[in-house]
């Protein structure tokens, strides 16, 4: 049977604001990621021996300061980051469109369709039955539509039909 209600409560999901807040929020802490791992990785590899604050947030306000130096090797750390980074987007961004280039409109709707029995007297099946009956040939009924699955539909010739 469908779905009696198919009503979206209100209101329905991520805002823009929320989305770009959620967004610029993720950006600033992988920054700070991407800064630390960068800049101690850097160091450790470049054997500098500088003495480095073990608090996030004055570590990161001191490289950006310039109170913390910035080691050669982090330059090359960042940009292999950055394509990691850039990979991963690239493909959720394919993974996206694969995932919604097989679905139509429709598909978020069919939930809330009839479908086996709530749609069996509209068949190609019944209608023929319901026409033979009646004695009419060369006519199934007046086509409805087709289902998500491209079964047809159709209104028999004693059905009452409102078509717009």
């Amino acid at each position: 049977m469908s779905t009696p209600n198919n009503r979206r409560r209100d209101p329905g999901g991520f805002g823009a604001e929320t989305l770009m807040l959620l967004v610029g929020i993720g950006g600033v802490v992988a920054v700070i990621v991407v800064l630390n791992v960068a800049v101690r990785l850097g160091h450790q590899l470049d054997g500098t021996g500088v003495e480095l604050p073990s608090d996030l947030f004055a570590f990161t306000l001191g490289v950006i300061l310039g109170r913390v130096p910035w080691p050669a090797s982090a330059t090359w750390i960042v940009a292999v980051l950055l394509a990691i980074v850039l990979a991963l987007v690239v493909l959720a961004i394919v993974g996206v469109v694969r995932y919604r280039k097989g679905r139509t409109r429709v598909d978020r709707a069919s939930s809330y369709m009839g479908r086996g029995k709530d749609v069996e007297g509209l068949s190609k099946r019944n209608a023929q039955a319901q026409a033979t009956r009646l004695g009419v040939t060369g006519s199934l009924g007046v086509p409805i539509g087709k289902t998500l699955g491209q079964m047809p539909l159709y209104g028999t010739w004693e059905d009452m039909h409102i078509d717009i």
